[in-house]
């Protein structure tokens, strides 16, 4: 299961990062190649340059929320797994109690 998860954020990781180098070689070599002159160029140039940091920052607030909520989830289960193996655990030494007290009884009832 971990292994998935695993590929799995890599391959998320790999597709953001693929989808933002993308669009930033495509926005840079449209400009390039666009007739202009360079005063216009270099506007250009920086307004898709805050375009694009916008656009990093937005994807990766979605991703580490994405993160965080699955995090969050692992966490309450493995809480709630934890305190289940402790109720049965506590409840077996109880059982276990029980019985030496019982077999302490009958061997003293026995002794008589």
């Amino acid at each position: 299961m971990a292994k998935t998860e695993t590929k799995r954020s890599i391959n998320v990781k790999q597709v953001i990062s693929g989808t933002l180098i993308g669009a930033a070689v495509g926005a840079i070599t449209s400009l390039l190649l666009a007739p202009k002159t360079g005063k216009e160029l270099r506007k250009d140039i920086s307004k898709q340059m805050v375009n694009t940091k916008d656009n990093t920052v937005v994807i990766t607030k979605k991703f580490g929320n994405s993160a965080k909520g699955k995090l969050t989830n692992v966490k309450q289960t493995a809480s709630a797994t934890s305190k289940k193996i402790t109720d049965k655990v506590k409840a077996q030494r109880q059982n276990k109690q029980k019985l030496e007290n019982q077999q302490a009884d009958v061997e003293i009832y026995s002794a008589k």
